[in-house]
């Protein structure tokens, strides 16, 4: 870029103000404040339940085992979860990792498996009332 184009571009540029940098200051307390909230707000979860074909099961995280299902394997150990062996072409349900944690989940959407950790007082969506 020249110096006259750099020039220009400088000149057209409207400058930062103060509302600006309010906005920005309040956006990254709040993603700050998520961030800190995920990790150590969230309580460690109690149970793995596995919706797969219109079934859902429940299993202990506390209890290792290896949940065999069509298209994946979902392991259950050291108080987490995760999935291996997933027949889906691009295998983000591995990817994701372990999770532990109430309300963390994941999903593979070819596969059409939805794990989900469930703590103490979860509230249940179909019927609306706590597990």
């Amino acid at each position: 870029m020249t110096d006259v184009k750099r020039m220009r571009a400088l000149k057209s540029s409207k400058p930062i103000k103060a509302f600006d940098v309010a906005l920005m200051v309040i956006m990254a307390a709040g993603a700050i404040a998520l961030a800190l909230y995920g990790f150590f707000g969230a309580k460690k979860g109690l149970s793995v339940e596995i919706a797969c074909g219109g079934e859902v099961k429940s299993y202990p995280l506390g209890e290792n085992r290896e949940v065999k299902l069509d298209s994946l394997t979902v392991v259950i150990e050291g108080g987490a979860a995760y999935v291996t062996d997933s027949k889906c072409p691009d295998r983000v349900c591995e990817r994701t990792g372990r999770i532990s944690r109430e309300g963390q989940s994941i999903v593979c959407l070819p596969a059409g498996v939805v794990i989900t950790v469930r703590g103490e007082g979860d509230i249940q969506l179909s019927t609306g009332q706590r597990s």
